[in-house]
């Protein structure tokens, strides 16, 4: 357990110091309002749960984008301040980053928006150079 703590906080001090570096010029996104009415009964979805390893390399349509981010961590009782998840001793500790070809960006779910983090990481990994 103390490796991956050691993980973690690694990887979470390398996305703050690549943020701190290249989110100037990136903007917040405003996301649009998640679709929560409609889809697909529990029980059908269940039964048609799969498992695939195909990607597609299209982004995801801005409401498919809005919609799953809502479902993760948005807030369902805003009025109260309770999210669509549970979470121990209503910690909230959960943070949602969303990686884009324009950069990498944290979900605010409390506006829903996307804020930018970093315009230098790209979604391969791989970290563009200054300038």
């Amino acid at each position: 357990m103390t490796k991956n703590l050691a993980f973690f906080i690694c990887f979470f001090l390398v996305m703050f110091m690549i943020g701190a570096a290249g989110a100037d010029d990136l903007k917040p996104i405003q996301l649009l309002s998640p679709q929560i009415d409609g889809g697909k009964p529990l029980m059908q979805a269940l039964q048609k749960r799969s498992t695939s390893r195909d990607f597609s390399p299209d982004s995801l349509p801005p409401q498919v984008l809005s919609n799953l981010l809502w479902a993760a961590y948005g807030f369902n009782r805003a009025d109260i301040g309770k999210r669509t998840v549970p979470s121990a001793s209503n910690c909230q500790e959960i943070d949602l980053y969303v990686s884009m070809a324009s950069g990498l960006y944290l979900y605010d779910a409390k506006t829903n928006r996307l804020e930018p983090i970093g315009s230098r990481f790209q979604p391969n990994g791989k970290i563009l150079p200054r300038g």
